[in-house]
């Protein structure tokens, strides 16, 4: 797992070799390397991530982070969280989202 931080609050973590058997110490263990463990997290998901629900029980045991789905973020939760953690390839859907034709 790789990981990008960049200094407005955005952290991009490559998954894309797929994490085979998500364990909740791994991403503690991840946030506490990252220096955010304290902060409020939102962990931005794929919906065709291979193991979501085994992810997704992981990270909801971690206090201090929610989660949603790449088409579920907005303006609101984006303001009131400490830092966004997404997938490398949600990107380009961020993108499109926040910065398309229509939103210039």
């Amino acid at each position: 797992m790789r990981t990008l931080v960049s200094e407005d609050g955005l952290i991009l973590i490559d998954i894309a070799g797929g994490i085979k058997n998500p364990k909740t110490r791994t991403f503690a263990n991840f946030l506490q390397k990252a220096g955010v463990s304290e902060l409020k997290n939102l962990f931005v998901i794929d919906r065709n991530f291979a193991n979501r629900q085994q992810l997704i029980r992981c990270i909801r045991n971690i206090a201090n982070i929610s989660y949603c789905y790449a088409e579920q973020i907005n303006p609101y939760l984006l303001i009131t969280h400490d830092k966004i953690i997404a997938q490398k390839d949600i990107f380009p859907f961020f993108e499109e989202i926040f910065a398309g034709e229509g939103n210039v």
